[in-house]
């Protein structure tokens, strides 16, 4: 039973742990974040994301900027 526990919780250390937020093979990461010492983090330099208020028949988009961070629109459709 021991040694069933010790396994589980290293794969959960493991899983946990793996990859996520690695950097890929050119040291890149994705839209607002950048590479440290082999993994993404979060640049200070883009703005903070909030969540615009939607109309009905409108809907969320998201885009990156000149500056390579991420953004949120609102689009509408005209009917």
């Amino acid at each position: 039973m021991r040694k069933t526990a010790i396994v589980f919780v290293a794969l959960f250390v493991f899983y946990a742990y793996a990859g996520v937020f690695d950097c890929d093979e050119n040291h890149k990461c994705g839209p607002g974040m950048k590479c440290e010492d082999g993994q993404c983090v979060s640049r200070l330099d883009c703005p903070q994301r909030g969540i615009p208020v939607v109309r009905p028949g409108c809907r969320l988009e998201t885009a990156v900027d000149s500056r390579d961070c991420p953004k949120t629109k609102v689009v509408c459709d005209k009917f």
